[in-house]
């Protein structure tokens, strides 16, 4: 089940939004650590040379506190709950501290024990996505009824159904049947300890089959082609940039290596010409700068700024550089490299509300260079709208700690033409409408995510109330009001009006509210089963019934008659009815929505092979 004390907690911060035009919004909070950052520099931790006159009293009342406390402490917990506080004193859900000591890590490694290949839980199975090259996933040997290998069949595909799993060293434990399980318990299981052999029963078109892989090390892959359709009339290619994470000082690939691989060995491996390069980076979140002005090389060749990074303080620009040091290896040396802009006739990039941070730098600097902003049209949804790097300072480096780290944003990342998106996002040329609404109104979209800059119509109008009514947390008569009282709150000049001030004010304060309460994906938000319904959210509630109504295709005023109708519709397939919403019914409902989500996602990809070139 979703966390249910988590969501009881959201909606006591929730606020509402109210306009004639909008039914009140439920929102929760983004996993922040899925997405991706912008990494500017890594510095060790400073000694400081002197403190403030302040400071030299927090340290004298530390001691005393440390000293004097009735009980002892552990002086490493002490010292951790300080960079907890500092880093939590800020504005900014993008610093943060982990500790070594709480298991925490910043999660940047693209190298791990397991299996590796990426999944999606389909009707209470596991659907395998994506299968990582080199990984023992790609490796896994099939055996017969009598344990012994198949010659010839090695290696789980896209499409495999995995159905249970069990440990292969330990013949005699049971199965572990994945749909008799919540899904968020199913990663323990597929995990283990390295050369550990795991034993996966799968569905392969239709036909049960027993494969065994060995954990062991894999590197996640960050580019990867997806489709390649060349005739006589046109050449298109469609290639997914799933990540700009990975660190050659670590033995990981980086996303701009692996393409350069994808050309070299298959695309333009004739030195063909590609009329239309589709990139997909939805759900991309982002990771090194360096990675992105790495791969934005590949189209602009060698130039002096891939970007610039704006330090507001001194309201200085530094050029963003493609990698070229010796402990990383220049990108310009790597076996392939070349300027690819002039074998490609146009790029359809496809952004979504995931695309965040590096991605949506290599973006914004695909769209502004000189020679390639003429052929760049991009499609899907607004962007994240997070163009910032990060620093990580090491507080316990020199007791030899490099897990516990302070990460802090350090500057803005702006493109060549120094434009940011940061609390902006990018607006596609060619916007497709998602299909994920959650408990909203149709038009919701808008009111949370478009940047409005003018008053021209009633429609605007009500987005601005709407958003002030929801950061002052009370409603106003007519828009003047609230905007004064707007005003006051942040300190801008009370005029009433919505000038450039109150603009640029309201649109960051709106993004902030927005990342901090999105809504939910329907399509892929799952609500565990349970035996006692009754004590469900009414956040679960509420999405649970959205996703009934989008199967049935009627809407529904109470939860539970939503749920008895589901299972009388799908009474063939549900063999437990004894609750109207448990796990096996869950899964029902799941599998349907993830296959509508699929339709969306492919809907997408059709509308940007539309777009060929650039006018549009």
């Amino acid at each position: 089940m979703m966390n249910k004390e988590k969501d009881l907690a959201y909606e006591e911060k929730i606020k509402s939004i109210k306009t004639s035009y909008l039914v009140t919004g439920v929102v929760v909070s983004l996993i922040v650590g899925s997405l991706g950052f912008g990494l500017g520099r890594l510095l060790g931790g400073k000694e400081s040379i002197s403190v403030s006159k302040d400071m030299a009293k927090f340290i004298s009342f530390y001691n005393s506190f440390k000293n004097e406390y009735y009980h002892q402490q552990d002086e490493r917990v002490l010292i951790d709950g300080l960079y907890y506080g500092l880093t939590a004193s800020v504005d900014d859900r993008f610093t943060f501290y982990v500790s070594s000591e709480n298991n925490e890590s910043q999660g940047l490694s693209t190298s791990q024990v397991g299996i590796g290949f990426e999944r999606a839980t389909y009707y209470g199975n596991a659907l395998v996505n994506h299968v990582m090259s080199n990984s023992p996933a790609s490796k896994a040997r099939f055996i017969d009824d009598s344990n012994q290998f198949i010659d010839g069949e090695v290696g789980l595909k896209k499409g495999d159904i995995i159905v249970k799993i069990r440990e292969f060293d330990d013949m005699g434990s049971p199965y572990y049947v994945l749909k008799e399980h919540p899904s968020s318990d199913w990663s323990n299981r597929f995990a283990g300890s390295i050369n550990t052999n795991v034993e996966l029963v799968i569905l392969r078109d239709g036909v049960t089959k027993r494969c065994v892989a060995t954990r062991n090390y894999f590197d996640t892959d960050k580019a990867r082609l997806i489709e390649k359709n060349y005739s006589s009339l046109k050449k298109e290619a469609v290639v997914q940039i799933s990540s700009f994470l990975g660190n050659l000082n670590n033995n990981e690939s980086t996303p701009a290596r692996e393409l350069v691989d994808i050309f070299k060995n298959d695309l333009l491996k004739d030195n063909n010409y590609i009329d239309n390069l589709i990139l997909d980076l939805r759900g991309n979140g982002g990771g090194y700068v360096l990675n992105f002005s790495e791969l934005l090389s590949l189209f602009t060749g060698k130039i002096d700024a891939y970007g610039y990074y704006y330090f507001p303080r001194e309201n200085k620009y530094t050029p963003v550089e493609a990698p070229n040091s010796n402990n990383r290896g220049s990108i310009y040396n790597y076996d392939g490299w070349r300027n690819f802009n002039e074998s490609i006739g146009h790029y359809t990039l496809i952004i979504d509300e995931g695309t965040a941070s590096a991605a949506e730098s290599f973006v914004v600097g695909l769209r502004d260079y000189k020679d390639t902003k003429d052929k760049v049209t991009i499609v899907g949804e607004i962007s994240y709208g997070k163009g910032i790097a990060q620093s990580f300072m090491y507080p316990f480096a020199s007791e030899g700690d490099y897990t516990s780290s302070i990460r802090y944003t350090s500057a803005e990342v702006v493109s060549m033409e120094k434009n940011s998106i940061n609390q902006r996002g990018i607006v596609p040329d060619i916007f497709v409408e998602p299909k994920y609404r959650s408990i909203q109104d149709e038009k919701l979209y808008d009111y949370y995510r478009k940047e409005v800059k003018t008053i021209d119509n009633e429609y605007d109008e009500a987005i601005v109330l709407a958003r002030i009514e929801a950061l002052l947390n009370n409603t106003f008569n007519n828009v003047n009001d609230a905007l004064v009282a707007y005003q006051k709150a942040y300190s801008l000049t009370e005029n009433g009006l919505f000038d450039e001030e109150t603009i640029k004010s309201l649109n960051d304060q709106f993004f902030n509210y927005y990342h901090s309460n999105p809504p939910y994906n329907v399509y892929t938000t799952f609500v565990n089963g349970d035996n006692d319904i009754d004590s469900f959210s009414s956040i679960q509630r509420k999405v649970v019934k959205k996703q009934i109504e989008t199967i049935i295709g009627k809407s529904y005023d109470n939860f539970y008659v939503a749920c008895n109708d589901f299972q009388v519709e799908y009474a063939s397939q549900i063999t437990d009815k004894s609750t109207a919403y448990n796990l096996e019914t869950a899964y029902l409902l799941q599998g349907k929505m993830y296959e509508k989500s699929v339709e969306f996602q492919k809907a997408v990809l059709e509308k940007a092979k539309a777009y060929g070139t650039k006018t549009i």
